[in-house]
């Protein structure tokens, strides 16, 4: 995994360019790259290339490589096809394509096409501007987009070279009955007392489907290609879905179902407990019909589904409770050199990493900071990555069109400061987080305090701290100090 990612992010290493020269790779990330002759090391990569494929993702530079809805781009949420809410995608669509002329995102489509936990995603990301470096490659896996073994080894044990793994987990975790985890259980491996399997321990006479005939009658045919099957998953799978749903390997039909989270919004809210309840519900009504016609049930399944649906949400009411976890928001505060207020702003940036919260925050006050006609500032943070990303931009695989715009903003006449602080001294930022959550993505300025936070700038004004703000002046009442912080992650 780390020979695979460094052959895809270290292009200019010799050993690079020998291989891709051997192999004619030309492509930056390549869908395959088996070859009929090839050495072990080559061999070895093929296998795993897949996995390798899917553990990076572009940081979007001018956004004119990445596929807005086939390519990786937004970090550990995946391919946005598996969010789209039309029933239809253009394979041709770049990321660069969803943006307006103004160089802002074309929210008008996106709020059509996507649900609002992608969009505030999205929120987070700087929107692909051509005058930005080409998009580059990062790890998925980590924030800082750097690869490390601990997270590949995780990504290997849940999702990637072990398909079953996740799904082993989740059925326990599925808020249905007992009865309906332990049937799933059993048939993940795949010892249901089918008649292909009865036949094998020499207990049936065929291994024929003993309801529609016309197959081996193993848990593939019983929930997947039944007549009895059949007549339920059109009922239930949107027709644009229906034909690869049908078609689909037992197993990934069957895991895939199962850890369904937002792969994709046509289906209904719930669907992996809808499903886990339908295929119990189809060998139950199978058993009777074959073992015990006189008591069969003849109650629809999907009106008994929905029932036992309702009785697994009250079970679980008190479970169900969903907490915003990664929302956020970016603060700042600018005071003088004595910790008189001089201003302040509050935005929403949707969901993100803490690293790239951080980053928003120094380039929201930069650009805020030179709007109010500030030319000499000290920005002080409580995050040394933010600091030294900044020193050492060249190193860094997040935010790369952020740190460029940074960059830019640094590059601009004006004396800049960057200064790292203890969280101690963040008290008036920490108090503000609440009010960026509940702001726009436009975001809020505050030429004023809140009305809650008077008594804490003024105290700080008489105390230590505006003491610590004037250690870094150049003999001018217009030298700033900013405090700002990225922001409480929460609900």
């Amino acid at each position: 995994m780390k020979v695979g990612f460094q052959l895809l992010t270290d292009t200019e290493a010799l050993w690079v360019r020998v291989l891709k020269a051997k192999y004619n790779v030309t492509d930056s990330l390549p869908v395959s790259i088996r070859r009929s002759s090839c050495s072990r090391l080559w061999s070895g990569l093929a296998s795993v290339w897949d996995a390798i494929s899917d553990s990076v993702s572009w940081s979007i530079g001018d956004g004119s490589q990445a596929s807005f809805w086939f390519d990786n781009w937004l970090g550990r949420n995946g391919r946005l096809v598996f969010d789209c809410l039309a029933p239809t995608v253009s394979l041709s669509v770049m990321v660069r394509d969803m943006t307006t002329s103004s160089g802002d995102w074309d929210w008008s489509r996106l709020d059509s096409l996507l649900p609002s936990v992608i969009l505030d995603q999205i929120v987070a990301v700087p929107p692909p501007n051509g005058d930005f470096s080409p998009n580059t490659l990062g790890w998925r896996w980590n924030d800082n987009r750097e690869f490390s073994t601990s997270s590949a080894y995780d990504f290997l044990m849940n999702y990637g070279l072990h398909p079953l793994d996740a799904a082993w987990k989740h059925i326990w975790s599925l808020e249905v009955p007992q009865r309906v985890r332990v049937f799933l259980w059993i048939t993940l491996h795949q010892r249901h007392l089918t008649n292909a399997e009865r036949f094998r321990r020499h207990l049936a006479p065929s291994v024929v489907c003993s309801i529609c005939s016309l197959g081996v009658e193993d848990m593939d045919h019983v929930l997947h290609h039944c007549s009895m099957a059949r007549n339920i998953w059109p009922r239930v799978v949107p027709p644009s879905m229906l034909d690869e749903f049908l078609h689909r390997p037992f197993i990934t039909w069957l895991r895939d179902n199962l850890l369904y989270q937002h792969s994709n919004q046509l289906l209904a809210e719930g669907w992996s407990c809808r499903f886990a309840i339908l295929c119990w519900l189809l060998w139950k009504d199978r058993c009777n019909a074959i073992f015990n016609p006189i008591e069969s049930n003849r109650d629809d399944p999907l009106i008994r589904g929905s029932i036992l649906m309702d009785e697994c949400l009250h079970a679980f009411a008190t479970r169900s409770l969903e907490i915003e976890v990664g929302k956020a928001a970016v603060v700042g505060v600018f005071r003088d050199a004595h910790g008189s207020w001089l201003g302040g702003f509050a935005r929403n940036i949707g969901r993100c990493s803490v690293l790239l919260a951080e980053l928003w925050v120094v380039h929201d006050c930069l650009s805020r900071a030179w709007s109010l006609n500030f030319r000499r500032l000290v920005l002080e943070t409580d995050c040394m990555d933010v600091i030294r990303l900044i020193k050492s931009p060249s190193t860094s695989r997040v935010g790369n069109n952020l740190i460029e715009l940074i960059l830019n903003c640094t590059r601009k006449d004006w004396q800049l400061v960057f200064r790292h602080v203890p969280r101690s001294l963040n008290r008036i930022t920490d108090s503000l987080a609440a009010l960026g959550r509940l702001s726009t993505r436009e975001g809020v300025n505050l030429s004023v305090p809140p009305t809650g936070l008077l008594a804490l700038v003024e105290e700080e004004s008489e105390s230590d701290v505006a003491a610590h703000l004037g250690a870094h002046t150049w003999g001018s009442a217009n030298s700033v100090a900013c405090f700002n912080m990225h922001v409480d992650f929460g609900v």
